[in-house]
C-alpha cells in the first residue's frame, strides 16, 4: 500500500533510471532504493575509438513532512556515473591495464536541519511551512565525453542512482524520488554516440556493446 510507505527503483535495458522512497505511516526508520545501469564496448578493432554519453535525470520531489526541531530526518536523492577501463599491455598482448574513476556526479538533499542543498539538480521551494518542507528538481539533461578506448580495448559504464530516507523522529514522514518508479516504465534513457575519428570509421560487427539494468530496492522501518 503505497500510501503507508515503500521504497522503489526502476532500471530498464535503455538506461531510464527512476527511484523513490515514502513514509506515509511516520515512524522512525530509513527507507533506500538503488537501481543501476550498465553497458560495455569492447574494441575488437586496431583503432582508438571515442563515444559521448548523453542522459537524461527526470524531474523529482523532497517532501518532509512533520518538522521538528533538531534533528528530523533527512532526505536525499541523486547517483553518479563511473567507468572501468582496460588497455591492452605487455608485448605479446593478452594482459590489461586497467583504470578507473568518476565522470559524473549529483544529488538534492534536506539535511537534518532542514536545510536544502543540491549540486548539478536544480531545487525549487514548493511549500515552506511550520511543518511541512517540500522542494521539486527540476530535470538535467547531460552529456559525457567517454574515455577512449584503445585498440583491443574495452570500456565499461556504470550509471548508478539512488533514494535516501532516514527519519529519526515519531510523527515523520515524507517523500523523495526522481522521476515514478511506481509506474515501473521509467522516463527517458540514455545513449552511446560514437565520435568521428581521424582514421576510417571501424567496420560493422567489429564493436561489441553489451548492456543490463539492474534494479536493487531495500526498506525497513523500526517501530517503537
Amino acid at each position: 500500500m503505497r500510501q503507508l510507505g515503500f521504497a522503489s527503483a526502476v532500471s530498464t535495458g535503455k538506461g531510464a533510471l527512476e527511484v523513490g522512497a515514502e513514509n506515509g505511516l511516520r515512524f522512525p526508520g530509513a527507507h533506500i532504493a538503488f537501481s543501476r545501469y550498465y553497458t560495455t564496448i569492447k574494441n575488437n578493432t586496431d583503432q582508438e575509438v571515442e563515444f559521448d554519453f548523453p542522459f537524461v535525470i527526470e524531474p523529482g520531489e523532497l517532501t518532509l513532512l512533520g518538522v521538528r526541531d533538531g534533528d528530523t530526518a533527512h532526505l536525499r536523492v541523486g547517483g553518479f556515473i563511473d567507468f572501468r577501463l582496460l588497455s591492452p599491455a605487455g608485448p605479446f598482448g593478452g594482459t590489461y591495464d586497467e583504470s578507473t574513476g568518476r565522470l559524473f556526479d549529483y544529488f538534492a538533499e534536506i539535511d537534518f536541519d532542514d536545510s536544502p542543498n543540491a549540486a548539478n539538480l536544480l531545487m525549487v521551494l514548493l511549500v515552506k511551512q511550520s511543518t511541512e518542507r517540500s522542494f521539486a528538481t527540476a530535470g538535467y539533461n547531460g552529456h559525457l565525453s567517454l574515455p577512449t578506448i584503445p585498440a583491443f580495448g574495452e570500456l565499461t559504464v556504470y550509471y548508478d542512482m539512488y533514494a535516501h530516507m532516514n527519519v529519526l523522529d515519531s510523527e515523520v514522514g515524507g517523500k523523495v524520488r526522481l522521476g515514478d518508479p511506481t509506474d515501473l516504465i521509467g522516463g527517458t534513457g540514455v545513449g552511446l554516440i560514437q565520435r568521428q575519428a581521424l582514421s576510417d570509421t571501424p567496420e560493422p560487427g567489429t564493436l561489441v556493446l553489451f548492456a543490463a539494468g539492474i534494479t536493487g530496492i531495500l526498506a525497513f522501518r523500526r517501530l517503537t
